[in-house]
C-alpha cells in the first residue's frame, strides 16, 4: 500500500513523486540526446539544444495559461479538478486526508533547511528564513493551513527561475585530453 511506503520512507517527498510517476506511467528516461529535431532543422550542438529547451520551458507557462483562459465549447461547470485528476491516473487513488500544520512543525522544517545565501524567485535565502523563523513561523503555518483548507495555492509561489545547466559527463578525462595534445 502506498501510504505504508510513504510512512516508512526517509525521504517522503521523493517517495510521493515515485508513486505519482508510477501511477501516471512515467518512467526514467536516461537516453542521451545526440540530435534534436526542431521546426524541420537538426540541432546537434549541446549549447543550441540547451537553448532550445530553455526557450520551450520559458514559454510553456504562457501557453498553458493562455489555453486555460480561452473560451471553450464544453460546459466548465461539469469539469472539476477531481474529474481532471481522475482522468490523468491509470488507477483511482485513495482519499487523501491532510492535517493542519502547526507552528512547531514549521519551526522544525525551517530548522533542517541548509543555510544558503542563494535564493529563488522571491529573493529570500534560506539563511534569512532561518534568522527570521521566530517571526514568520506563525504566519507561514496560517498560510499553509489556509491553502490546504481552501485548496488554493498562492499564485506568487508558483513562479520559478529556470536555468538550464550543461552537464559535463567526465570532466577529468576531458581536461586531461585538453592538455595532452
Amino acid at each position: 500500500m502506498n501510504a505504508d511506503k510513504i510512512k516508512k520512507s526517509f525521504n517522503k517527498n521523493k517517495t510521493i513523486w515515485d508513486i505519482v510517476n508510477l501511477e501516471t506511467n512515467k518512467t526514467d528516461n536516461t537516453e542521451r540526446i545526440d540530435n534534436l529535431y526542431l521546426d524541420g532543422n537538426t540541432i546537434s550542438d549541446c549549447q543550441e539544444t540547451a537553448n532550445a529547451f530553455n526557450k520551450y520551458f520559458l514559454n510553456i507557462a504562457k501557453s498553458i495559461n493562455f489555453e486555460q483562459h480561452e473560451p471553450s465549447s464544453h460546459n466548465p461547470e461539469n469539469i472539476t479538478l477531481l474529474h481532471y485528476l481522475m482522468q490523468s491516473f491509470k488507477n483511482p487513488f485513495q482519499n487523501i486526508n491532510l492535517k493542519s500544520t502547526s507552528t512547531r512543525e514549521i519551526e522544525n522544517i525551517i530548522k533542517y533547511l541548509k543555510p544558503k545565501n542563494s535564493s529563488g524567485y522571491d529573493g529570500i535565502s534560506t539563511k534569512l528564513v532561518k534568522i527570521c523563523s521566530p517571526f514568520i513561523r506563525s504566519p507561514l503555518a496560517h498560510t499553509c493551513n489556509k491553502s490546504l483548507s481552501s485548496g488554493i495555492f498562492p499564485d506568487h509561489l508558483k513562479y520559478a527561475i529556470v536555468k538550464p545547466l550543461f552537464k559535463v559527463i567526465n570532466l577529468k578525462s576531458q581536461i586531461k585530453d585538453l592538455y595532452l595534445f
